[in-house]
């Protein structure tokens, strides 16, 4: 196991290699033709917004196509349970389950 005297003298050396960086070098056209491409690239030009693309616009279709149907076969069967429904049905429910309905009313 090294010393902290050993450790230290370590990392003191490797300190002063890491402020020695190296200076880096570009060709004389680099600065020139960088700038040229940044102009060029899409960066700088406004882009129009879209609110909604093609596949957002059917996804939205769809949600409301299912809503309607839904709707509209939620409607259907409520009237059409409510016309099968006759008087007769009723009296026969009505003296099948609750045999002293005519009793009850009757008492008032």
């Amino acid at each position: 196991m090294k010393s902290n005297k050993d450790i230290q003298n370590h990392l003191d050396q490797l300190m002063k290699e890491a402020g020695k960086s190296p200076e880096l070098k570009t060709s004389s056209g680099f600065e020139e033709n960088l700038f040229i491409q940044i102009d060029n690239a899409e960066f700088g030009k406004r882009k129009s917004a879209t609110i909604f693309t093609l596949s957002e616009v059917r996804k939205y279709a769809a949600i409301v196509l299912i809503l309607i149907l839904n709707i509209s076969v939620v409607l259907f069967y409520t009237k059409s349970s409510d016309d099968d429904q006759s008087i007769d049905d009723i009296v026969q429910y009505s003296d099948e389950y609750f045999p002293d309905y005519t009793t009850l009313t009757s008492l008032e």
